[in-house]
């Protein structure tokens, strides 16, 4: 089966509030994203928590999906990560990473990433808008010890950039694959897709 972990444990900074708790048409961003997950027929979602964590989960306004807290949030997203693959069931085949300040993420992109996974066998698959690669991406449970034995500093485009030769691309007809929502001016265009 394959499961989703949704990044959610930076401290929001650039922002100036938590991303996560944002709502956007009532909803938060975990809301959202979490929803669009489950429209791709994903019913395991993780959702890492870290900074503020007990009022990310409280708040959340999510049921039906499993919180760990990664308390070693500030070595970075790639540790979040790996908080997440140690907390997955064990019949997980492969994973969908959704950055939790993506609310603009559509069940679609996240249908056509597994299906290219199912296809092709690839230890990673990313959606990519003309040239550029965006999120969410998929591991396959075969990089999951690779993942765990890695720098918690380290980045998920370190350990693309080690599989390179096997990666497969979806092409998304859509730049909203390359945002996340850093800076009040990213929410500004975040939204933006909401009334396309």
């Amino acid at each position: 089966m394959i499961c989703a972990i949704i990044l959610a444990a930076g401290e929001s900074r650039r922002m100036g509030e938590l991303k996560p708790l944002i709502k956007i048409n009532g909803k938060t961003f975990l809301q959202h994203i979490a929803g669009q997950i489950r429209k791709a027929g994903i019913e395991d979602i993780l959702v890492v928590a870290g900074f503020n964590a007990q009022k990310i989960i409280a708040e959340s306004g999510l049921d039906s999906v499993e919180f760990v807290v990664n308390k070693y949030y500030q070595n970075g997203q790639f540790s979040s990560l790996q908080t997440g693959i140690r907390n997955l069931p064990e019949q997980c085949a492969g994973i969908i990473m959704c950055l939790g300040d993506q609310p603009q993420i559509k069940a679609e992109w996240i249908e056509q990433i597994i299906a290219a996974a199912r296809i092709s066998n690839a230890p990673v698959v990313t959606p990519k808008f003309k040239t550029r690669r965006g999120h969410p991406i998929y591991f396959a449970a075969s990089l999951f010890r690779e993942i765990l034995t890695m720098a918690p500093t380290q980045t998920a485009h370190d350990l693309i950039q080690k599989h390179q030769d096997e990666i497969v691309d979806v092409a998304i007809q859509n730049d909203a694959i390359l945002v996340d929502a850093d800076t009040p001016q990213d929410l500004q265009k975040v939204k933006a897709y909401f009334k396309k």
